[in-house]
């Protein structure tokens, strides 16, 4: 009879234990996760040293390849972390994903992710770009995806101030006013 009562007593302990470990390995998660620091760009290329080339808000469905890169700051070295990135269209539709895995020696470490846009599939418009660590996300970068160089032809008319209107094969898409 006394065993009742002691097997209860076990498994609410237990229960707390369980519960109270959750709890703060979530908050350790979070804990170094608020401590790292980024800065992520979009570049077209890469140089010999894996440096961004350059650092575009937008580019053409045309071009080659679409670069995120990022230089993390603050990381605690020695741990393995679980890098994920997705890659949405303007209506939150998904591109890409994919997942990495890294573990830094030092508190310095960078990145990079690319994608090659097809003409054919990819939608025009906003992109975001959503970067998660060890399952939460860290932060959303947005790039504007243009239609392609090859059809696109600008003209600019004298209607009240300037007005850029962009015509893709002779049909006027958007108007865009200054």
């Amino acid at each position: 009879m006394k065993t009742r009562p002691f097997i209860i007593i076990l498994i609410l302990v237990l229960a707390v234990l369980i519960i109270s470990s959750c709890a703060t390995s979530g908050g350790i998660r979070r804990a170094y996760l608020e401590d790292i620091k980024y800065r992520a760009i979009f570049t077209t290329n890469l140089d010999e040293n894996y440096d961004p080339v350059n650092n575009i808000k937008e580019i053409s469905i045309d071009a080659e390849t679409i670069f995120l890169y990022v230089d993390w700051f603050n990381f605690v070295p020695g741990h393995k972390y679980k890098e994920e990135l997705k890659i949405l269209g303007p209506e939150e539709e998904l591109i890409w994903y994919g997942t990495l895995s890294n573990e830094p020696t030092e508190p310095y470490w960078y990145s990079y992710w690319w994608y090659e846009p097809s003409q054919i599939i990819d939608p025009i418009g906003e992109w975001s770009f959503e970067y998660y660590f060890d399952g939460v996300k860290l932060f959303t970068k947005k790039l504007i995806v243009l239609p392609s160089t090859a059809k696109l032809k600008r003209l600019k008319k004298n209607i009240s101030e300037d007005i850029t209107i962009i015509y893709i094969d002779d049909q006027s898409i958007q108007h865009f006013g200054s």
